[in-house]
């Protein structure tokens, strides 16, 4: 009966620290950043960005799923996302730096009035977070990178042979840390 005793202190004492090893956060963000195509069927243009997301963060790394929506006067369309986060210098206070990749899916696509069947995407993220100790909230400023499979227009009477799509842009970032 000691025995057990000793043992269930033991794993309450520990409790605490394995519901810290892993955070869990939601958040929303918003951007700016240019699209490019390849050939010359669309137009290059500025796009605005607005998104949400959520995940799970251990010390090193983090993985979330990301919804963002991306418009501007040429441009509109969806990205469902799966990110995969490295932050090598979990010990900085403060500061995090990290690097990213993402993959996942264009939906909704709209490009120069022409609607474009969705195709798989994969982004590239170098940024860093900011967080205080006590605050439960996290922001982050990053510059991201999308590259798209070819997208070609739904309608096909269209003379358009489609084009692959690569964004440059900057984005922040607000997460909420449960």
């Amino acid at each position: 009966m000691k025995k057990l005793a000793i043992i269930a202190a033991a794993a309450a004492m520990a409790m605490p620290l394995q519901a810290n090893a892993i955070g869990i956060y939601a958040g929303v963000s918003g951007g700016q950043g240019n699209a490019y195509f390849s050939g010359n069927n669309f137009s290059n243009t500025n796009f605005s960005e607005l998104g949400v997301h959520a995940g799970a963060k251990v010390m090193f790394a983090r993985a979330e799923i990301e919804y963002a929506r991306m418009f501007g006067s040429d441009i509109a369309a969806g990205l469902g996302m799966i990110n995969f986060y490295g932050e090598p210098f979990p010990f900085i206070p403060f500061l995090s730096p990290y690097f990213g990749a993402g993959f996942g899916r264009v939906f909704d696509a709209k490009v120069d009035d022409v609607k474009l069947s969705g195709n798989n995407a994969a982004q590239a993220m170098l940024g860093t977070g900011l967080s205080f100790p006590g605050f439960p909230v996290r922001f982050d400023a990053e510059l991201r990178s999308i590259f798209t499979g070819k997208l070609k227009p739904k309608d096909s009477s269209l003379d358009i042979d489609g084009a692959n799509m690569i964004t440059l842009g900057v984005r922040i970032k607000a997460s909420y840390v449960f």
